[in-house]
């Protein structure tokens, strides 16, 4: 029994989960993962861009960074969502399926 559930705990986390990243807004942002307090990804993100992070299906740190600002949202790349951020003069906003997730004031 216990071989069987390491099996599929392994099969899970092994194959690879999609999520999205999409700058809504005007201002540019970094847009950075992280696993285990490690370093995994990072990309900038003009207006208008988006990017497509291929990871492993556990949960993950994201961080939106801009300036001296960030915001963070612990995700599970196993939810395969599609994100959307914004940036403005007041806060920073992560949304997905136009559920806001994290609002974050500068």
């Amino acid at each position: 029994m216990k071989l069987l559930i390491a099996t599929l705990l392994l099969a899970v986390t092994a194959f690879s989960c999609e999520i999205s990243i999409k700058n809504v807004g005007e201002i540019p942002f970094t847009f950075h993962m992280e696993y285990a307090g490690a370093w995994v990804y990072e990309n900038n993100l003009t207006a208008g861009a988006h990017d497509n992070y291929d990871c492993a299906c556990v949960p993950h740190d994201m961080k939106i960074i801009y300036q001296d600002y960030y915001c963070y949202h612990y995700m599970n790349c196993l939810d395969v969502k599609d994100y959307e951020v914004e940036i403005t003069d007041y806060a920073i906003y992560i949304n997905s399926e136009y559920d806001n997730l994290e609002l974050c004031p500068m």
